[in-house]
C-alpha cells in the first residue's frame, strides 16, 4: 500500500458564540474523484465512495475524524498529541467532498492554528490515507482498497505535495491488519513467525506469501 496524501486550499471562519467565545471552523474540498490530480492519481469514485460512507459512520458520527497540523513524518496514525481539528462533516458534492471541522484551540496544535487564524494565515487541507494504485498510460489509479485515516491534515503549502510526500513514506509501507493499520514490514515478519511457529514454513508457503506481497505493491 502506498501513503495517499492530496492537497487543496480551505476556507478559514471565525465564529462568535453566544458566550462571547471564538469558534474556530476550516472548511473545503477534502477529496476529488474522477480527475487526475496534481500527484498524477486518479481517484476512482466507485473506489472511494464506500470509504468515505464507513469513515463518515464510524468516525465523524462517533467524533473520532481527526486530522494534525502537518502531516506526521513517519507514522500515518492519528497521533492525538498533534491533533489540531475535529471534523464535524463531510458532505458530497458530486465527484468531491467538502469538509468541513472544528478548531480543537484548547489542544497544543489547535492553539496554533486558532493564532494563524486570528492572524488571518489563509491555509491548504490535505487529506491522508493508504490504499494500492495501479499505472495506467502515465498515471496511477487508487484501487478499491482505499482506506482514508483522516479527512484533513491542516499544511502550509498546497502547492507542493510532493515535498510532504518524500518525507512521509522514508521507505516505508503500511497495511492493515486485522483492523489495525501496521508497517508492512512488520506484517512480514509476523506471518513467517507464525509459520515457523507452526512447522509450515516451507517452500509453498513462502512462494504463497511472496505472491501475496507483490499483488500489493
Amino acid at each position: 500500500m502506498e501513503f495517499l496524501v492530496e492537497q487543496t486550499d480551505a476556507t478559514n471562519q471565525i465564529l462568535t458564540e453566544n458566550t462571547g467565545s471564538k469558534k474556530y471552523i476550516i472548511e473545503g474540498v477534502c477529496l476529488q474523484t474522477n480527475i487526475l490530480n496534481r500527484n498524477k492519481r486518479k481517484y476512482p469514485k466507485d473506489a472511494v465512495a464506500p470509504e468515505v460512507a464507513r469513515y463518515i459512520r464510524e468516525d465523524i458520527a462517533n467524533n473520532r475524524a481527526l486530522g494534525e497540523l502537518n502531516h506526521p513524518q513517519t507514522d500515518p496514525r492519528i497521533n492525538y498529541e498533534r491533533v489540531s481539528h475535529k471534523f464535524e462533516s463531510l458532505v458530497e458534492s458530486g465527484d468531491d467532498w467538502i469538509g468541513r471541522a472544528v478548531v480543537t484551540k484548547n489542544t497544543p496544535m489547535g492553539s496554533i492554528v486558532a493564532g494563524l487564524m486570528d492572524a488571518g494565515v489563509q491555509m491548504g487541507i490535505s487529506t491522508r490515507a493508504v490504499g494500492s494504485t495501479r499505472l495506467m498510460e502515465g498515471y496511477k489509479v487508487v484501487q478499491k482498497d482505499f482506506h482514508l485515516i483522516s479527512a484533513g491534515d491542516i499544511v502550509s503549502d498546497p502547492s507542493a505535495p510532493d515535498a510532504y510526500l518524500t518525507n512521509l513514506m522514508e521507505g516505508k509501507e503500511w497495511v492493515w491488519a486485522n483492523g489495525v493499520l501496521v508497517e508492512r514490514e512488520s506484517e512480514i515478519k509476523n506471518s513467517i513467525n507464525t509459520l515457523a511457529k507452526r512447522k509450515q514454513l516451507n517452500e509453498e508457503a513462502l512462494t504463497r506469501l511472496f505472491k501475496t506481497i507483490l499483488k500489493q505493491i
